[in-house]
C-alpha cells in the first residue's frame, strides 16, 4: 500500500505548479521573463534556469521515493516465509 500512496504523492507533486514552493511566480515563467530582461540576460541563462527547475523536481521526487523505501523497511511490509 505504501508504494502506491507515495506514487500518488509524487504524481501530485509533478502535476502541481512550483508556485507553492518557490513563491508567487512559477519557476519556468521566471526563467523566461529573466531571459527577456536585458539586465539579467546572458547566453547560458535559459539553460541554467531550466536545469535548476529540473533539479528541483528531481530532488523532491527522489527524496519522496527514498522516504517511501525507508518507511517500508521500518514498517517491515515485506512478505516473509
Amino acid at each position: 500500500m505504501i508504494p502506491g500512496i507515495v506514487n500518488n504523492f509524487i504524481a501530485l507533486f509533478k502535476d502541481t505548479s512550483l508556485v507553492s514552493i518557490v513563491g508567487i511566480f512559477d519557476l519556468l515563467n521566471t526563467v523566461q521573463s529573466a531571459s527577456s530582461d536585458i539586465n539579467w540576460s546572458s547566453p547560458t541563462q535559459a539553460v541554467t534556469g531550466y536545469v535548476f527547475a529540473a533539479a528541483v523536481f528531481w530532488v523532491f521526487c527522489f527524496a519522496m521515493s527514498r522516504y517511501s523505501l525507508w518507511m517500508e523497511r521500518r514498517l517491515d511490509t515485506g512478505h516473509k516465509r
